[in-house]
């Protein structure tokens, strides 16, 4: 016995979205909301034991296998549309999908040619894929270049969705209050979405906020994010120019000395500066494999591991490793104030010393005060950087991002901040 056909109304489909309309061919008139007809959809037919929607929900993985069977080594890394035919698109480069199902909305992050993240939206339904796993949300997909990419931005869930450290009032509106410093990015208030961006497009970005205190000093910008999701601080980019330099010897856990084979342009009188008192290992993979270059990105970053008296230039090692009184050599190396205990790191691997700067992106606000009245805060943010300090500008592996505010710097007593008209606009030119 064949499957059950289920009955679904033309009216049913149109409000749901699957279709836009239905055409009798014969009277090229539209069906009436009572008339029936057969539904099929991906080739299986809808019988009564299931539903569109458990259709979609079982292939929402074979629509991800046929996105990732159509990248190949021609596809450069970057965020991909669907436009209104229902294929991928950016700028020139361009993903074709053959299916049968309603024309999705949505978008991809392309990485190493590997298909790493996106959010698909099939008919009312939408998706979230990220390295294999696809999540059902409560919440649409930004989909088309200009759209905010904030989701629920302008508030129209009517609650804090996406801002959960953050009270929502009925006026329309987000509000905050403490009364301790919030000058550590590991209690930074932030949106709870990761935004996947492109770095070679240029993104405006903005909020509405105002205080009950205009004495307190506030940070509010983006903070980024790498491909796996590892946020990237300045001191992840950052480091002393023309100290690019190798180890002379295998470094290992449990060592007391880091041996460099040139350290001609090392800063030697750090002062108070204990970020420059350390290194910046050039050999970082994500998870992809993907080894970013020298001079760019890199998680194996660490300072204050050393004083600046125990940096020891041109000296002769006996056998022992002992340092010869009195006469010169070439040996480089720096004592650290405890033994080594960050892993192995062989002979060869390249090294730049460590340096640091703002710790998060200050691109709409940098230790400045909000009004008692609403004002928009917005900025641009275009381009990539890496050792130098920009706040405008994308740091190196970035591929998300979110927005943050430290809302009470100063640390004073029953400070309320209050927030509305989250926008990150891709900017068309």
């Amino acid at each position: 016995m064949g499957p059950k056909i289920q009955n679904i109304s033309p009216r049913e489909l149109i409000d749901s979205g699957y279709i836009d309309e239905v055409i009798d061919p014969n009277s090229k008139n539209n069906y009436d909301r009572g008339l029936i007809v057969r539904v099929n959809v991906n080739d299986v037919l809808i019988d009564q034991e299931s539903s569109i929607d458990d259709i979609i929900d079982a292939n929402i993985n074979s629509e991800v296998e046929l996105i990732k069977s159509n990248i190949n080594s021609g596809v450069v890394d970057g965020i991909y549309y669907y436009n209104t035919k229902g294929n991928l698109e950016r700028n020139a480069s361009i993903i074709y999908l053959d299916r049968n199902w309603n024309k999705p909305r949505g978008n991809i992050l392309v990485h190493n040619h590997q298909f790493i993240s996106g959010c698909i939206s099939i008919g009312p339904n939408n998706y979230d894929y990220y390295k294999g796993v696809v999540t059902k949300l409560n919440y649409s997909c930004s989909t088309n270049r200009g759209d905010n990419l904030f989701v629920n931005g302008d508030l129209s869930f009517k609650d804090n969705t996406n801002f959960s450290s953050f009270t929502y009032n009925s006026e329309g509106y987000l509000s905050y209050t403490g009364s301790s410093a919030t000058n550590d990015y590991s209690t930074s208030l932030m949106n709870n979405l990761f935004v996947p961006v492109d770095l070679e497009k240029k993104y405006s970005m903005g909020v509405s906020a105002k205080t009950n205190n205009t004495n307190t000093n506030i940070y509010m910008g983006f903070t980024s994010y790498d491909i796996d999701k590892k946020p990237i601080f300045a001191f992840n980019v950052m480091y002393i120019n023309n100290t690019l330099t190798t180890l002379a010897r295998d470094l290992k856990n449990g060592d007391r000395y880091v041996y460099l084979t040139d350290m001609t342009n090392w800063a030697i009188n750090t002062g108070d500066m204990s970020y420059r008192r350390g290194f910046i290992f050039w050999n970082y993979k994500d998870s992809t494999g993907y080894l970013y270059p020298e001079l760019t990105y890199s998680q194996k970053s660490w300072s204050n591991l050393y004083n600046d008296t125990d940096i020891q230039l041109g000296i002769a090692l006996d056998e022992n490793d002992e340092v010869i009184e009195g006469q010169s050599g070439n040996v480089n190396r720096i004592k650290l104030k405890s033994a080594w205990n960050k892993g192995t790191f062989s002979a060869g691997t390249k090294l730049s010393q460590s340096n640091s700067g703002n710790i998060l992106n200050y691109n709409l606000l940098s230790r400045g005060k909000f009004s008692t009245q609403f004002v928009n805060y917005e900025g641009v943010i275009d381009g990539v950087t890496g050792r130098t300090n920009e706040m405008s500008k994308f740091r190196y592996g970035t591929r998300y991002i979110k927005w943050f505010v430290w809302p009470n710097n100063s640390g004073l007593a029953d400070v309320t901040t209050y927030y509305k008209d989250f926008y990150l606009r891709e900017v068309v030119e």
